[in-house]
This record gives C-alpha cells, structure tokens and sequence, in this order.
C-alpha cells in the first residue's frame, strides 16, 4: 500500500494520477471544509519513487508530484523517565542494533521477537528520544515522565555588597596610545588590552529575501562599534552600532514590477566595521557576503496560441537550498516580442522549485520571445513556441 496525504484549498478536487502496470486512477477522500485529502493505494510490483497528484477543480488543472518515502524499520515502543532513569525499548524489523541517539545503545535481547532495551541513569532528559541504526533510518517517541520528586527551589537572594564608590589610583603609571605598559599602584606592570576589530563569520552566503546576524563581540579594546557596506550589491544593515547587527538581503524583482529590472550588481557585499578605543584610535576588519543568486530555466515546452492558450513554464534552483524558502520565489513574465518589454504576469516557484504561467484564451497580440525574473536574482530570456 502506499498511503497519500495532501493539502489544498477546501473548494479542491484531488486525484492521484494513475502508474501504468502499478496501480490506478484514484480520487482522493477529504473531510468538507478541511482542506485535508487522503488516499491508500495498493499497487504492484515495486513501489513507485513518486506519485502525481491533480486538482481538477482548477481551470485548468493543477499538479504536483511528491516522493514516495518508505515507512521505518523501527518502533519505538516505550520511553520514559522515573525521576532518575531513562528507560527506552524499541524493536527493529531489520533486526539491526539500536542506538538512542545522544543517549546510548540500546541491548537486544537474548530471544527474539523482543524489544531492545536501555536504561541510563540521567538529571536532565530529553523532551523526545529519537532511535536509529547504522543504515539510517529513525523513529522518535514523545518521553513521557512517571515520577520523581519536585526540583529544588533556588536560595534566597543575597544582599549586594555596598558600592565602595569612586576608587582614587595614585599610582604613576601610563599607557600611551598605541601600546606600552601601566604601573598600577605598589609597582609591577599591567599589559594593556590590544585594539582588535573582529568580526564573525568572515564570509558568508546568504540568499535574497534572507538574513543574516554578523557578530563582532570577540573584538577586544573597543568602546564602540560602527558598522557600514563597502560596495557590493545593496543591502539592509540593522544595528549598525551595536556588537551584532542584522545583515538584510532585499528581493530582485518584485510582483508589483510593471518593467524589467537592470541586470543586478555582481559579487560579494563587502560590510566593514570599525571598533574605537577610549582614546579614539580605531581598528578595522571587513566581512564577505555572497549573494545567492537562483537559475531561472524557462521550459522548452513554453507556447502561445492564439485564441486558445498561453502556457509558460520553467524553473528555479538555488544552490544548496533544499529547504522551503519563506517567502517563496516569485517570477514576472515580459512579452519580449516587438523588443519592449510588456508584462504578461507572475507565479510563484512550488516546493520542487517548478513555476507554471496559464491563461486561455489568452493575449490576442502573438507572443514569440519572453524575458523571466525571479524574486531571488535570476533571470532568463528564451522564444517559446506558437503551435
């Protein structure tokens, strides 16, 4: 079997599109109002690696196609905690050893068919346990406490010591700027603290639409900080006098764009701080921010006839991003045909970093070339088809 969960708006109408040789066309079950979908499926032979999915209350119908990921190989049976011990069982269909990750192996029986057990005296345990072995599947287990006595309340407060006031030093010692060394009073000598910008991390990618904290605590001799862009392409500095600010990244393009935006300032953002002593002078250090740009590919596939339909589609990747990105990518499409740019519309970049423009019947005027640009930095030129 494999069992399908999807979302959609309630007024949808889902149905997993058939595998020749697996299984069939299947409508998908849903509560009214709830957005919710479902289907189990059996099939043959083998299981398949994806499966599509379509809402055919769209006009015209949407899709989909999500991976189809194979269920553990472990049960985590128990988990709890009495006050003083974790006690963990799980079993294995794989019958490989077990670990708790963070924890500790747990031991297998001696008969089959049991749980494998642990049990690991502990003051502090985790909220969840999470079970895996060595070929990397996992299940995790909510642990659920059956005892134990109170935590000890914290003592009572102290009174502060008195403040002694301002301390008088009368010894004759200086520190020149730059260096050198202080006689505190009663002799012997102090090393001054050396001025030194610091900044962290010394380089970093961020994407458009994203952020970043940089940190230059570790800066030593400072009274003060500043913040500022060298060069590079424009950024948001917030906090720029304060030991961490927040690095903002703005979008390229925009939905709200009625014109093609000029092509985007290449290489690093360069964001310089400058750290200042008591006595004025200043230290200096600079910080490297890589602009993630995304590839935007418009599909082969892409046409207009007129009267009947416009159809563009195509992608969007960024480098290393697997994750959803919040907000999504957004593209704006340009009629490029007569070489003035005229805005056809927008879409948005689903979670498998695919984007789809429909209209029917469509513009009257025929389109032969468009330009493509993405929220996050890409952009893309190409003649789409007209039959």
């Amino acid at each position: 079997m494999i069992d399908i969960f999807a979302s959609s708006k309630p007024a949808a109408q889902l149905q997993v599109e058939a595998q020749a040789g697996k299984f069939a066309l299947t409508p998908m079950a849903t509560d009214a109002d709830s957005g919710r979908f479902y289907a189990r499926i059996p099939f043959t032979g083998t299981a398949p690696t994806s499966v599509k999915i379509t809402n055919i209350a769209d006009k015209p119908a949407s899709s989909g196609t999500i991976t189809v990921t194979k269920p553990s190989s472990i049960t985590v049976t128990s988990a709890t905690f009495d006050g003083a011990k974790l006690n963990v069982a799980a079993l294995s269909s794989s019958g490989d050893p077990l670990e708790v990750v963070g924890v500790g192996p747990l031991v297998n029986p001696a008969a089959g068919g049991a749980p494998a057990q642990g049990s690991w005296t502990l003051n502090a345990p985790p909220a969840k346990v999470t079970v895996k072995n060595a070929a990397g599947d996992t299940a995790s287990l909510a642990v659920s406490v059956s005892g134990g006595t109170a935590t000890q309340a914290g003592l009572p407060p102290l009174s502060p010591t008195p403040d002694p006031g301002p301390v008088v030093d009368t010894g004759t010692g200086t520190t020149p700027p730059g260096g050198g060394t202080t006689t505190p009073p009663g002799g012997g000598t102090t090393p001054p603290t050396t001025l030194k910008a610091a900044a962290t991390p010394a380089s970093a990618t961020v994407a458009r639409g994203a952020s970043v904290q940089l940190d230059g605590s570790t800066s030593t001799g400072g009274v003060s900080y500043k913040w500022s862009q060298v060069d590079g392409p424009a950024v948001t500095l917030a906090g720029d006098t304060t030991a961490k600010p927040t690095v903002a990244v703005p979008f390229y393009a925009k939905t709200t764009d009625t014109a093609p935006l000029p092509a985007a300032v290449a290489g690093p953002a360069h964001i310089k701080l400058v750290v200042t002593a008591l006595d004025g002078s200043t230290s200096e250090t600079t910080v490297a921010l890589t602009i993630q740009t995304d590839a935007v590919a418009i599909d082969a596939g892409s046409r207009h006839r007129i009267g009947t339909e416009l159809r563009i589609t195509g992608t969007s990747a960024l480098a290393g991003s697997t994750g959803v990105l919040t907000p999504a990518t957004s593209v704006v499409i340009y009629d490029m045909t007569s070489g003035t740019a005229v805005k056809i519309g927008t879409a948005q970049v689903d979670t498998l970093g695919a984007w789809s423009y429909k209209a029917k019947p469509g513009p009257t005027r025929q389109i032969t070339r468009v330009m493509v640009q993405s929220t996050r930095g890409g952009t893309a030129t190409s003649a789409i088809a007209t039959r």
